[in-house]
Order: C-alpha cells, then structure tokens, then sequence
C-alpha cells in the first residue's frame, strides 16, 4: 500500500467511504481523540487517485476533525473508474500529520 504520509497524530479509529449520487462521495470517520498531538482542530485531507488515468487530487484542509464526515464532489469524467482513496489528518500549523489512512477502492 502505499503512504501518502507519516506522522505523530493519531489516526481514526474507523473510516468510511460511499458513493452517493453522480461523483459524489461521502467519507465519514470516527472523531475521538487519544493522543496529546490529536486534537479535534486537526484538518483532514484527502488523497483519490484514478486507476484507468493515473490522474491523483488532493484536498489539503478539507474538513476538521470533530465534524466526523465530508461530501467530496469527484470530477464527473470519473464516473465508471475505480479510485482509490487515502485520509490523513495534519494539525492547524501544517507541521503535523497523522500516518495516512487508506480507505477503499471505490468504483465510481
């Protein structure tokens, strides 16, 4: 697999995805926070990278931690690829990360 990042602040206990409708997306993870790094500000990022073109974005600061879940809108030209989907959690200042977390391969 691979690692998107490598950090000190925790991970989600647990993460989803699901399609909706149209390119839509929606990922929900768990907000519970352990460690002293983790907090509920932490920015969450998302990586989704398209298997048919090898074309990759990245949403740096998407949602925050506490929220629990976020509507991602993918490009429509997405639409009957398989992507696969990463999450990680960086803190406000952006010198922090969690290990990036992957989450499915999702057929859009």
């Amino acid at each position: 697999k691979l690692q998107i990042a490598y950090g000190i602040i925790d991970i989600a206990a647990q993460v989803s995805i699901i399609k909706t409708t149209g390119s839509n997306v929606k990922i929900e993870w768990d907000t519970t926070v352990i460690g002293s790094e983790t907090k509920q500000n932490d920015n969450v990022n998302f990586v989704f990278i398209n298997t048919n073109s090898s074309v990759a974005i990245l949403l740096e600061n998407h949602a925050i931690r506490s929220v629990g879940n976020s509507t991602i809108e993918l490009p429509e030209v997405w639409s009957g690829n398989e992507i696969h989907c990463w999450f990680y959690f960086s803190n406000p200042n952006g010198n922090a990360t969690s290990n990036s977390q992957y989450i499915d391969l999702l057929s859009l």
